[in-house]
């Protein structure tokens, strides 16, 4: 299962069965996992540890966006960090990519600096 019954105990495990999952569904012929998003806080509640395994096709692809001015990306795309849930991707996103999601990401300490001190309910 995957979801709300599905629950890993890591963000790195809720990767790996999202890779196993698509390494099975390949094997009989079809598409599988290629994102994950994982609850990892105790302020999930009820939703910690889930892990949902995801498919979106097309997931980096471009279309032109509405107004005619440049493109915009074909899956809408949530960038950034979030206090309760991790997500993850089979395939990293082209670095030009319109969401923002290809720029360089923060070295560990940045990330942990970004996640602990924009979190206001852990009172730094």
């Amino acid at each position: 299962g995957w979801g709300s019954d599905h629950k890993q105990p890591s963000a790195a495990a809720c990767c790996a069965a999202c890779e196993e999952q698509r390494a099975r569904a390949r094997v009989e012929g079809r598409s599988g996992c290629n994102v994950w998003v994982w609850c990892g806080s105790a302020q999930c509640g009820k939703q910690r540890h889930e892990c949902w395994l995801k498919r979106a096709d097309g997931l980096w692809a471009v279309v032109p966006a509405a107004d005619g001015n440049g493109v915009k990306s074909k899956v809408d795309i949530l960038v950034g960090t979030s206090d309760r849930w991790t997500a993850g991707s089979e395939t990293a996103a082209p670095p030009d990519h319109p969401s923002g999601a290809g720029l360089a990401l923060p070295v560990g300490a940045e990330a942990h600096f970004a996640l602990v001190f924009a979190n206001p309910a852990l009172g730094r």
